[in-house]
């Protein structure tokens, strides 16, 4: 091999590796454009989740009142989205609904499962602790949602929980006439 032959070897080499840094720095900027796509994805699919829950919780906030007085529970009105702060921890409640003596917290999930279930009732665990106003109260839980999983009623049921579920245009309470809920 000549010396001519290896200097164009050497400069095919080095124009290979210029390609080469070219396709890197095009595949960055696809990779870059990707990743803010599907930041933008995200965030709409966030707030039609959001969306969709605002109204299932529209939905399920001024059928509570109807549906537990229907138990004997006479309610006075509902708050949606009761929020509240303490030691850097932030809690937050779909729906409150009071009268003098109990209040019912309810969660609200346009598809119900049963770790919603469960966490919901670790959330019951603090709500006086959160909402310290409501120390003396009997506190109720119930869980909503227009779709549930399979099983998920019965479940949330044997966690002592009350359960709305959506039934055509309306919601409607699935326990039991007897049914005994937990009191927190």
């Amino acid at each position: 091999m000549d010396v001519q032959e290896q200097e164009l070897n050497a400069q095919d080499i080095w124009e290979l590796f210029r390609e080469t840094n070219r396709m890197f720095q095009e595949t960055d900027r696809k990779l870059i454009k990707l990743s803010e796509n599907l930041e933008n994805t995200r965030k709409e699919v966030g707030r039609v989740t959001d969306s969709l829950g605002r109204f299932a919780e529209s939905m399920v906030s001024p059928a509570v009142v109807r549906l537990f007085a229907k138990r004997d529970i006479v309610l006075e009105g509902t708050t949606q989205r009761a929020r509240r702060r303490r030691n850097g921890r932030g809690m937050e409640f779909d729906v409150l609904a009071v009268n003098r003596v109990s209040v019912v917290a309810v969660e609200v999930k346009t598809t119900l499962r049963a770790d919603d279930v469960a966490e919901f009732v670790k959330k019951l665990e603090d709500f006086k602790t959160f909402f310290p106003e409501y120390r003396d109260y009997e506190v109720l839980g119930a869980v909503a949602g227009m779709s549930l999983q399979e099983g998920v009623d019965k479940y949330a049921e044997r966690q002592g929980l009350y359960v709305l579920a959506q039934s055509g245009d309306a919601v409607q309470m699935l326990n039991d006439e007897d049914f005994e809920a937990r009191v927190w």
